[in-house]
């Protein structure tokens, strides 16, 4: 799918300091696309870091609300902290 078809958008917010930015990114990175090919509807994903709230930021393009709606903690990880 193109951008232009991903009718949902999740913004998420995560405090990083500025010293655990690099590092934040470069794991984010490194996990975001291929958790996103085992999602149902899922596609788009772009990582931010806003230097002024000290915060990384995810922003993640479904297909449709269902798919967002159906990630659940287990998907994340068993429980784990989510991306």
């Amino acid at each position: 799918m193109v951008g232009a078809e991903w009718k949902w958008w999740e913004v998420l917010r995560l405090k990083v300091p500025a010293e655990q930015r690099g590092c934040w990114l470069a794991g984010r990175s490194a996990e975001l696309d291929p958790w996103l090919r085992r999602q149902t509807g899922s596609g788009a994903g772009k990582l931010f870091w806003d230097a002024k709230r000290q915060e990384g930021v995810l922003l993640i393009g479904w297909a449709r609300r269902a798919n967002w709606q159906a990630v659940t903690a287990e998907k994340c990880g068993g429980g784990a902290e989510p991306l």
